[in-house]
């Protein structure tokens, strides 16, 4: 039976107010929720276990009798059961747990924005019984760090509870201890101290590298402790840096800095990223570098607008599971993998405009009925533009993707609001031509047959140019 916190029982007469009468029966619903006894489930991690939790409070002991001289019964612990270690692999589908697949629908969970440890387990649980089989959780340096050195993992910083409880509630745990993690927090996780050092952040130059290694081995010993390769925990992955798009030497080195430093400190379980698919082939290369997307956007003001499904394949590299995004099969009780094609055939009266397309599979899942839909732009080839020197913006797009605002023409991006009709400057110099975007984005236009090459100027992609036969 699992032991429920009871508050102490106020000698205060109780109020009859509504408010009052609204707390008691909050109170009581929550009690009632706690005390249902967990059931197990089949997706979770495999060297999760339900362990029995046994009342501390002592009972007052009952006076000897004279007549009668009792013998002090000894309880001994029991041992703990013996933990197993797990492999974990991956293919073009998925991860594999001992050999089994596993796909990872994760959610994410930012302790230090809940600075309340008795609560965490409760959102574990919560997430748990949403669908979600895995968390994703990003670790603070500046919040672990107050000065140079100084680090604290205590209380409200318990890193190793954190992780503990996640495990408890049965999820995998996809770790993420930057250095950098973005997060929408100031400097990003780094500490504010650093910004009181001569150093290049997020970079291979060796002041700023020692600093990160003092943080990385204080918080990879923590991670390491819960690995599922160890056998002693649930964390599945560990994602090296964050939203790192650079793709230079010197970035290329960072990277594989950061990514010896984790083996260094005993991960073993795959190294992970968001950077847009640059860290998965080369110097630095990662188990698996997913896209980083925003489907919906940023825009607050429509609540009730829902972006589809956006394809992230081309970051899909053919030894390695698309990290973000639908996987490709659907399993069926023989645990038989398919996939499926349709071809579409665009009348021939119909104008060569974009058009969506959806997909709907109905199916049977855990005894549940399931519907998947999937959403698509399709169209037809425009003409092919003349041959010569094009500039893009001034051909068609097929389609163009960025997840922060819209792709612009011959414009500055406004981010949400299309078409602000500022000019393009790169430092104080203007252009007349080019594209606006303030994010990674894909542009894909149609040139015709023998292409030979395409070309961008100035420090982003300002006047590109494609030219054709």
């Amino acid at each position: 039976m699992r032991r429920i916190p009871v508050l102490p029982r106020s000698t205060a007469p109780l109020s009859t107010s509504p408010l009052r009468r609204s707390a008691l029966m909050l109170t009581a619903l929550v009690t009632t929720v706690l005390t249902v006894p967990a059931v197990p489930v089949s997706a979770s991690p495999p060297e999760i276990q339900q362990v029995e939790e046994v009342a501390d409070a002592q009972q007052p002991a009952a006076a000897p009798s004279a007549a009668v001289q009792q013998p002090t019964a000894i309880q001994r612990p029991t041992a703990a059961p013996a933990r197993i270690a797990h492999t974990v692999t991956l293919d073009h589908y998925s991860f594999l747990v001992d050999g089994k697949r596993t796909y990872l629908s994760s959610g994410e969970f930012h302790s230090y924005r809940l600075p309340s440890p008795d609560l965490w387990l409760d959102i574990f649980q919560k997430m748990k019984a949403a669908g979600f089989n895995s968390v994703s959780l990003y670790f603070d340096w500046g919040y672990h760090s107050s000065a140079p050195g100084k680090f604290d993992f205590t209380g409200v910083r318990d890193a190793d509870k954190l992780l503990t409880m996640a495990e408890q509630a049965g999820l995998y745990v996809i770790a993420r201890p930057a250095p950098y993690m973005n997060a929408e927090v100031d400097g990003g996780g780094l500490p504010t101290w650093l910004s009181t050092k001569n150093v290049k952040n997020l970079s291979n130059e060796a002041e700023f590298l020692r600093y990160a290694d003092e943080w990385l081995t204080r918080i990879d010993a923590i991670i390491a402790r819960h690995q599922l390769t160890n056998g002693s925990g649930s964390v599945i992955a560990y994602q090296v840096e964050n939203e790192y798009y650079k793709n230079t030497a010197n970035a290329r080195a960072y990277m594989q800095h950061l990514r010896d430093k984790a083996e260094a400190d005993g991960i073993t379980v795959p190294l992970t990223g968001n950077n847009n698919g640059t860290y998965n082939p080369g110097t630095g290369e990662l188990e698996v570098d997913g896209p980083d997307s925003y489907p919906q956007g940023f825009d607050c003001s429509n609540p009730t607008r829902w972006n589809g499904v956006p394809d992230i394949s081309y970051d899909h590299p053919a030894d390695k599971p698309l990290y973000r995004g639908r996987g490709e099969c659907a399993e069926h009780p023989a645990r038989q993998c398919h996939t499926f094609r349709w071809t579409v055939t665009v009348p021939a009266d119909v104008d060569p405009v974009p058009a969506s397309i959806s997909t709907t599979v109905a199916g049977t899942q855990n005894g549940k009925p399931v519907q998947y839909t999937d959403e698509r732009i399709i169209g037809v080839l425009p003409e092919p533009p003349p041959a010569g020197a094009d500039a893009v913006p001034d051909l068609p797009f097929l389609s163009a993707s960025n997840g922060w605002g819209p792709v612009e023409r011959d414009t500055n991006n406004g981010e949400q609001a299309a078409g602000d009709g500022t000019r393009i400057t790169i430092a104080g110099a203007a252009f007349s031509k080019g594209l606006g975007t303030n994010a990674p984005s894909e542009v894909q236009v149609y040139v015709g047959r023998g292409c030979s090459r395409s070309s961008r100027r100035s420090a982003s992609m300002t006047r590109p140019e494609v030219r054709g036969p």
